[in-house]
């Protein structure tokens, strides 16, 4: 007779018990993935700079069985990386997971849009997330996943959204160039590439219904994301199954990437 092993498909018990870091996990994408790695049995590291809405995700995470730790600050304070670091050695587990999921949307044609729109994208997208890796690269374990969140509009043009669309291309070309040297250290790195989600920062267009109508339309699937379906593919990411997968761009996005 031929014993039934059971086993983990996907192998989220191997890092059940370990640390993950969310960048922007006060709400959208931010926030479904850190409950999504909660739910896994990972505690979170919640960082953001709206601590009430921090707190307001840390009581639902516990309340639903799992652990987290606020970790209110700027990300683009130059002390940020190591203010996460002291808070995660104060939890003493080890980090398997970095998620970079802060975000802005500045949304607004070229002509006459001001400069400083497309340095603070810049600052969020690129600038924080490359020193906060760089400072917390030490501590993170041999098999660990750090991702970014990018964007489709690296790669599919949309009108209004140069800033946005410059910085999210910068994101994708740090995480080629970052994955070559990280998995000589065991470390993967990957980038998520959504299109256009319902979030609180996309919230502002999407109330305009000439705007929701376009979006739909250009869409294959005839629908925008849910933050569920980006946070569960930054899960398979940070999954073991996903340890072949390295400098990869997943873009997610209805098939407008396809069309």
């Amino acid at each position: 007779m031929v014993a039934v092993v059971r086993h983990d498909p996907l192998g989220y018990a191997r890092i059940a018990g370990t640390a993950a870091i969310v960048t922007g996990a006060s709400s959208g994408i931010g926030a479904a993935t850190a409950a999504t790695l909660a739910e896994q049995g990972l505690h979170v590291l919640l960082v953001g700079r709206d601590g009430e809405r921090l707190r307001e995700q840390e009581t639902n995470i516990r309340e639903d069985g799992g652990s987290a730790t606020v970790v209110q600050l700027d990300l683009n304070d130059p002390g940020a990386g190591a203010r996460i670091r002291t808070m995660l050695r104060r939890v003493g587990l080890r980090l398997t997971v970095l998620v970079h999921c802060a975000g802005v949307f500045p949304y607004a044609a070229f002509d006459g849009a001001p400069v400083e729109e497309l340095d603070r994208a810049f600052a969020v997208h690129v600038r924080s997330p490359y020193l906060i890796t760089q400072t917390l690269l030490a501590d993170l374990a041999a098999e660990s996943s750090i991702i970014f969140v990018g964007s489709n509009l690296s790669s599919v043009g949309l009108r209004n959204t140069v800033a946005y669309s410059a910085t999210k291309g910068a994101v994708e070309a740090m995480v080629r160039a970052l994955s070559l040297e990280l998995i000589e250290r065991g470390i993967r790195v990957n980038v998520v590439s959504p299109g256009t989600v319902l979030t609180p920062m996309t919230a502002d267009a999407a109330a305009d219904p000439v705007w929701m109508a376009e979006e739909r339309a250009r869409v294959p699937a005839a629908r925008l994301a849910d933050p569920s379906e980006i946070a569960a593919a930054i899960l398979y990411l940070a999954s073991p199954m996903a340890r072949f997968v390295v400098g990869e761009s997943l873009v997610i996005d209805g098939g407008v990437h396809a069309a």
